[in-house]
């Protein structure tokens, strides 16, 4: 997922609905993910200075972002992915190709079983996603050469952003909560 470009769709949708709302509304207003959404609200929380003007961000919470993609590269050559983050990884590769078609080549990150299962893998059946990814090798999603691990790290660097592990708004304009075990938590200095 692109983070900012997910920020933006935050505030887009928020601006939407306020056009859309029959009745008046409020310029305030706070935004909740998790996972995926958790960095979309946090990509939010960066971007709404800059692109949210006539809108007024009171607070986010990030419960779980996924704050740091490198890891899944390194450790889908390393062959240690769980089978949770197997999902992640490749719904995140089939976000890649989709917005790279022609520089990303799926299969130096996919053979086998990932393979013959892609479109079940990204299917919207989470009993059947889980029992895929439980089956899959870690020889199926590993980049095929250091130079395949190497494109996909900066494609991971540019969809990251910045760090994830702190803001880059100041703490007093808003709440950012990052509630993951092993996460700081940031809240505003009033």
């Amino acid at each position: 997922m692109d983070s900012t470009t997910a920020g933006y769709v935050i505030i887009d949708g928020v601006r939407a609905a306020k056009t859309l709302a029959s009745a008046p509304t409020s310029t305030s207003w706070a935004v909740l993910g998790s996972f995926e959404g958790g960095q979309a609200a946090w990509a939010t929380n960066e971007l709404v200075d800059s692109y949210g003007s006539g809108l007024n961000l009171i607070a986010t919470a990030s419960l779980s972002p996924i704050a740091d993609f490198e890891g899944l590269a390194d450790a889908a050559m390393a062959g240690t992915l769980t089978p949770d983050q197997k999902l992640v990884y490749v719904a995140f590769l089939a976000a890649l190709k989709n917005e790279n078609p022609y520089e990303l080549e799926l299969d130096d990150y996919r053979r086998g079983t990932a393979e013959q299962n892609w479109d079940a893998l990204l299917s919207c059946q989470s009993a059947q996603r889980s029992a895929l990814a439980e089956q899959i090798p870690p020889d199926d999603l590993r980049p095929t050469t250091p130079e395949a691990l190497a494109t996909l790290h900066g494609y991971l660097q540019k969809t990251t952003r910045r760090s994830w592990c702190s803001s880059t708004r100041p703490a007093s304009s808003t709440t950012t909560l990052n509630v993951s075990t092993g996460r700081v938590a940031t809240l505003p200095t009033t």
